[in-house]
């Protein structure tokens, strides 16, 4: 009986033993990962910094097409609320002018023709400049936001879908976008064309018909 006993205790102790010792070899482990991760922690942390900054970049400089997409709903929006002020902000007066002067097979020119538009500064340079600073005029201003509240009087507008983005020349893409519209309970769709141009950081409209 006493043999059964020292051998059940014997048992016992090998077992904690054995526990204790793999608490110990975790133990460790344990702290070799912390270790590892401390001294990795801000290289960890530069990697993350750098990732993001990247996104950062790649959006504010390379992802032309969806500030395109971006520029369109605003616009639509703005029109929505008869946001006069707005809308003139969201084109750019020469850009509008020398897209005006092209032909579609001429597109491709959109960009050379803007620079030399502005480089060159000639009177229809100054005739359109005259116009944009007499539109942010405050009386100008309001007299637009009032001819837009009654054109949207009882209606509605709203991008429902942006169908595609495409680039048509250096700094200029077309846009096509189906506008849902909504007078009283009628509600129709029509695809609709945007031309937008990029300058700087920044896209604008152009263009924009059915």
């Amino acid at each position: 009986m006493e043999e059964n006993e020292n051998v059940e205790q014997v048992e016992s102790t090998e077992t904690v033993e054995a526990e204790v010792t793999n608490e110990a070899n975790n133990g460790v482990a344990e702290n070799k990962v912390v270790k590892f991760l401390k001294e990795k922690k801000k290289w960890l942390l530069i990697g993350v910094i750098a990732i993001i900054a990247i996104c950062v970049i790649y959006n504010v400089f390379f992802n032309v097409k969806a500030k395109a997409k971006k520029v369109v709903k605003q616009y639509i929006a703005a029109v929505n609320k008869a946001d006069a002020k707005k809308l003139i902000k969201l084109s750019d007066p020469y850009g509008v002018y020398v897209f005006g002067t092209l032909d579609e097979d001429e597109y491709d020119d959109f960009w050379k023709e803007y620079k030399d538009f502005i480089k060159e500064k000639d009177d229809d340079y100054d005739d359109v400049k005259d116009d944009y600073e007499d539109s942010l005029d405050k009386d100008s201003i309001k007299k637009a936001k009032e001819n837009l509240e009654d054109m949207m009087e009882d209606r509605s507008i709203k991008v429902k879908k942006i169908k595609s983005v495409k680039k048509e020349g250096k700094n200029l893409y077309k846009v096509k976008a189906k506008i849902k519209a909504v007078e009283d309970d009628d509600e129709r769709t029509s695809d609709m064309e945007f031309y937008v141009m990029k300058k700087g950081l920044n896209c604008y409209i152009v263009s924009a018909g059915i």
